[in-house]
C-alpha cells in the first residue's frame, strides 16, 4: 500500500461585485433658492445633483420630488426642477414652500 501523500493545485479565480450599500449623497444637506411669483410653465429653478458611491447598476438611481403644493416637477434623471403651475407661485397666498 502506497501510503504518500498526493495532491493537485489549481487555481481560483475570486470575483467581488458591488453590493447596493451605499446611498445618494446630495452635494448640500440643503437648497435654498429664490423665485419670482408668475415664472412660465417649464421655468427652470435649480438643478440638484446627488451622487452614489455604488458602482455599476447599484449606482443608478432617480429623483423624485415631494412636492404637496403641485408646483413645481423634477427631472427623474437630471435632477432639473421646474415650473409646473405658475398659480401655485403667489405670494400673498404663500410665501415659503419646502420640498424633499
Amino acid at each position: 500500500m502506497d501510503n504518500s501523500l498526493r495532491y493537485a493545485l489549481t487555481k481560483v479565480e475570486v470575483l467581488v461585485t458591488d453590493i447596493n450599500d451605499n446611498v445618494p449623497v446630495f452635494d448640500y444637506d440643503m437648497y435654498n433658492i429664490t423665485v419670482m411669483e408668475n415664472l412660465p410653465p417649464g421655468f427652470t429653478v435649480v438643478q440638484v445633483h446627488a451622487v452614489d458611491k455604488d458602482s455599476g447598476d447599484n449606482a443608478d438611481f432617480l429623483y423624485h420630488l415631494v412636492d404637496e403644493t403641485g408646483g413645481f416637477s423634477i427631472d427623474e434623471k437630471e435632477g432639473w426642477i421646474r415650473v409646473r403651475d405658475p398659480s401655485k407661485l403667489d405670494r400673498e397666498k404663500v410665501d415659503k414652500l419646502t420640498m424633499r
